[in-house]
């Protein structure tokens, strides 16, 4: 079905969500390739959890953003819908190639425990979910290496779309326990933000 450029003696990893190893290619005709493969080892879960709540942002960014945020490792990504979306869902076709970028980042950063994205749910909705950590990145917050504790096992996260949260949606997150977190003193992207936020949150926890 692909082209296979690899020969003998090279070496693949098959992975899921839950296992991973390590195989040696024998050999390879066209229609099979003969491998041995070593034992199966059980798939590292990072720790704390994370669940990054991802604004519905343009295509292209949202594509960049799930690829970063697998790529740091969190956990769980969960699309969310708020008043500067320019959309509201996720088309079918649109799953299907998310979920070939999620594995590429997987296979590439070695994350394989990672999980496929849920549907988009209101932002009213997704600040229920519970967690000791609650944060919300914004250029006016204070310093996230305040809120450090080796203790907290569970995070979630959120960024603004462009454009930022609403001052309602801002006032939703802090009635729900999120603490404003300034990631730099300059303005980000929402794909950017999501790579520097979700790599200092698995470097500082």
């Amino acid at each position: 079905m692909r082209v296979l450029r690899l020969k003998k003696d090279d070496e693949i990893i098959f992975f899921d969500q839950k296992v991973h190893s390590t195989a040696r290619i024998e050999s390879a005709t066209k229609r099979a390739v003969f491998f041995t493969l070593d034992r199966l080892k059980v798939n590292k879960i990072y720790s704390p959890s994370i669940t990054f709540l991802l604004p519905l942002l343009k295509k292209d960014a949202f594509e960049h953003a799930v690829f970063n945020l697998i790529s740091c490792g969190i956990n769980h990504i969960q699309p969310i819908i708020t008043q500067q979306c320019h959309r509201t869902e996720i088309k079918a076709h649109e799953y299907e190639r998310l979920e070939r970028i999620i594995i590429d980042a997987a296979q590439i950063s070695k994350n394989f425990s990672f999980n496929f994205l849920q549907k988009p749910i209101s932002l009213e909705d997704a600040v229920r979910e519970p967690a000791q950590l609650r944060l919300f990145f914004d250029p006016e917050g204070e310093s996230i290496l305040k809120l450090h504790d080796a203790k907290v096992q569970k995070i979630v996260a959120a960024i603004g779309p462009e454009g930022d949260m609403a001052a309602q949606e801002k006032e939703i997150l802090a009635d729900n326990g999120f603490t404003s977190c300034a990631l730099t003193p300059t303005i980000l992207k929402a794909d950017q933000a999501a790579l520097v936020a979700s790599g200092l949150l698995r470097s500082l926890f």
